[in-house]
C-alpha cells in the first residue's frame, strides 16, 4: 500500500482551525478606531430571512456539529444541518454593510474581531454587530465531513453553496480544492487557489493565508511543478513558522527530486498536519 502524504484540507474534529463561536451576537460601536462591545438589543436582524426562531435552531444545531464527539452523533444533526443549510439567506456575505450598521460573520470569535477590526479605519463611526457565521459554518461542515468519508461529489454540492454565499471565506476555499484533490484534479483545484490569492483580501489573516499558500503548494506537486511548489509552502512558513505539514511537504520535494516514489494523499485534520513530521 503506498505511504500517504498529509492532506491540507480541515477536518470536522480535532482542528484549531475552527474555533466554537459563543452564539451570543455583540455590537461593537467603532469611533476612531476604539473597539466597545455590547449587548445586541433583541430583534434587530427581525427583517432578515430566515426568521429569528429558525436562526437560532440553525445556529444551535452548526454548534452541536462542531461539538460532536463522535460520527454517530454528527451523523444524527444531518438532517438538521442540510435544512440549515437550505434556507440559507440568498445574501450572506462575511461583511455586509446597511447603512451605517456593518454584520460581521466570523468563523470564529477571533476571526470576528479580526474582521470588525477591518472597519476600525473608517473615519466615519459605524456599528459592527459580530455574529455567529451560520450559514457559512453549516456548508463546511456538511463539505468536511464529506472529504473526510472521502466522497468529494457530495463534498461539492455544499461547498459550493457556501462559496455562492461567501466567496471569499477561505476555509471553503481550501475544503472545496481538497474535494478537487481527493478527484485528482489537480489543475481545477490550483485555479481555485490562484483566484484566492490574487483577490488579496484584506480579509486573509495570516494563518488563513498560509493555509491558502499550502494548499497551492500541494496541488503544485500533483502536477509536478516542484519548484513553484516549494516556493510556497516557503512563503507559508514566513506566516507560520514550523508548520509540520508544510516542513514535511518540503522533504517531501527534495525525495521527489531524488527520485523517490509518489506518495498517496491522506486526509488529515490541521493539528495533525501542524504536528506531523515526514516519516512519522
Amino acid at each position: 500500500m503506498a505511504e500517504a502524504r498529509l492532506g491540507f484540507g480541515l477536518a470536522l474534529h480535532g482542528t484549531t482551525d475552527v474555533i466554537r463561536f459563543l452564539r451570543r451576537f455583540a455590537r461593537v460601536a467603532i469611533w476612531s478606531g476604539a473597539l466597545l462591545i455590547s449587548a445586541l438589543p433583541p430583534g434587530l436582524d427581525a427583517f432578515a430571512a430566515p426568521t429569528a426562531a429558525e436562526e437560532a435552531a440553525d445556529a444551535d444545531v452548526v454548534e452541536k456539529a462542531f461539538a460532536a464527539a463522535s460520527e454517530a452523533e454528527f451523523d444524527a444533526l444531518v438532517p438538521a444541518l442540510r435544512t440549515a443549510l437550505a434556507r440559507a439567506p440568498s445574501v450572506y456575505p462575511r461583511i455586509e454593510r446597511r447603512g451605517d450598521t456593518v454584520i460581521v460573520r466570523g468563523n470564529s470569535g477571533q476571526e470576528g474581531l479580526f474582521l470588525a477590526g477591518l472597519i476600525a479605519g473608517e473615519k466615519k463611526p459605524v456599528q459592527v454587530n459580530v455574529e455567529f457565521n451560520i450559514y457559512g459554518l453549516a456548508a463546511f461542515v456538511l463539505g468536511a465531513a464529506e472529504v473526510g468519508r472521502k466522497r468529494p461529489i457530495e463534498a461539492l454540492a455544499f461547498l459550493d453553496k457556501g462559496l455562492a454565499l461567501q466567496p471569499d471565506n477561505l476555509m471553503l476555499v481550501t475544503e472545496k480544492g481538497m474535494a478537487l484533490t481527493l478527484l485528482q484534479r489537480h489543475a481545477e483545484a490550483l485555479v481555485l487557489f490562484d483566484a484566492a490569492i490574487a483577490d488579496n483580501s484584506p480579509q486573509y489573516d495570516d494563518s488563513g493565508l498560509a493555509r491558502l499558500l499550502r494548499a497551492r503548494g500541494f496541488s503544485l506537486i500533483e502536477l509536478d511543478r516542484l519548484d513553484e511548489a516549494e516556493a510556497a509552502y516557503r512563503s507559508s512558513l514566513k506566516l507560520e513558522p514550523d508548520h509540520g505539514g508544510a516542513l514535511a511537504e518540503l522533504k517531501y520535494i527534495v525525495a521527489r527530486r531524488s527520485g523517490g516514489d509518489s506518495k498517496g494523499i491522506g486526509v488529515y485534520t490541521t493539528e495533525e498536519a501542524r504536528k506531523s513530521r515526514a516519516g512519522q
